[in-house]
């Protein structure tokens, strides 16, 4: 299988487990919208990758109620 391919089933199943961890209220669900930006990142993708990297970002905030730091929407950048 060639390297995209894979990619592509990775956000195919990043998506379903995404949504499954947003219907349970799993604190997952951060770390699953991060590796589904990473996939859209293989694609060349950058807003979709961006916008689930900030996504993560703030439910991440949420979870720990630490404030959203400028470095790691840089590093996302």
């Amino acid at each position: 299988m060639h390297k995209l391919e894979r990619f592509e089933e990775a956000i195919t199943r990043f998506n379903i487990a995404k949504n499954i961890r947003d219907e349970i209220d799993d604190p997952d669900v951060a770390s699953t919208t991060n590796w589904f930006g990473d996939c859209f990142l293989q694609f060349k993708e950058h807003e979709d990758a961006l916008k689930n990297f900030k996504e993560a970002i703030e439910r991440r905030q949420q979870q720990s109620n630490e404030p959203k730091t400028d470095s790691m929407l840089t590093l996302f950048h």
